[in-house]
């Protein structure tokens, strides 16, 4: 996120897993990103974004969401509250529901 401009902007990844197949030899393409100090960057598995749950006022049931994810991301100020801000809104969201995949997310502020 640039913090001048308060804007967001997405990388999304490739579409290839990295230990699924053993026997193929894969090249991955490299980004390369400049940073201004203040910006942030965050890292994230599709677990976060992929977990159902939902509100007790809506229908139970829904993906938490990119969206969601990223308003929740945009939403806190400090770098040093956003893990404990994250794990509060996935447990939330996620209430009673299992847990339907792993969940990463890195965040680092410039």
């Amino acid at each position: 996120m640039d913090s001048k401009k308060n804007e967001t902007i997405e990388i999304k990844g490739k579409r290839f897993p990295i230990g699924l197949y053993h026997d193929v030899n894969k090249i991955f393409q490299t980004e390369k990103i400049s940073f201004q100090k203040g910006d942030r960057i965050f890292l994230y598995s599709d677990g976060i974004v992929d977990q159902f749950g939902g509100e007790k006022d809506l229908i139970l049931g829904k993906k938490f969401t990119k969206k969601r994810f990223r308003d929740l991301l945009k939403n806190e100020k400090l770098i040093s509250s956003t893990a404990e801000i994250i794990a509060e809104n996935f447990k939330k969201w996620k209430g009673k529901l299992e847990q339907t995949d792993d969940v990463l997310v890195i965040g680092l502020e410039f």
